[in-house]
């Protein structure tokens, strides 16, 4: 699973012979912290199914794969959130 971040997220701006990134916008943070809440959000229920894969007698590992990846996704937007 992957998340589909803003087109413009990594376009550069070229000053001289310097790049620099050129940050997120309002609404661009916006999209990205409702991105990391909904994965947040998504984590909790895989973690539930799990548990419960888990109680019916089976290893839970279905939902490892799951929960790693929306986590991961997770902790970029974070990282993404936290460049200033």
């Amino acid at each position: 699973m992957s998340v589909r971040w803003p087109a413009n997220r990594s376009r550069l701006k070229v000053a001289a012979t310097t790049i620099v990134s050129r940050g997120l916008v309002g609404n661009e943070r916006q999209e990205i912290q409702d991105m990391r809440e909904y994965l947040t959000q998504t984590i909790k229920v895989a973690e539930e199914g799990r548990r419960i894969n888990r109680r019916l007698g089976e290893t839970g590992e279905v939902w490892d794969q799951i929960i790693a990846d929306c986590e991961e996704n997770r902790d970029e937007a974070q990282q993404l959130l936290d460049r200033r």
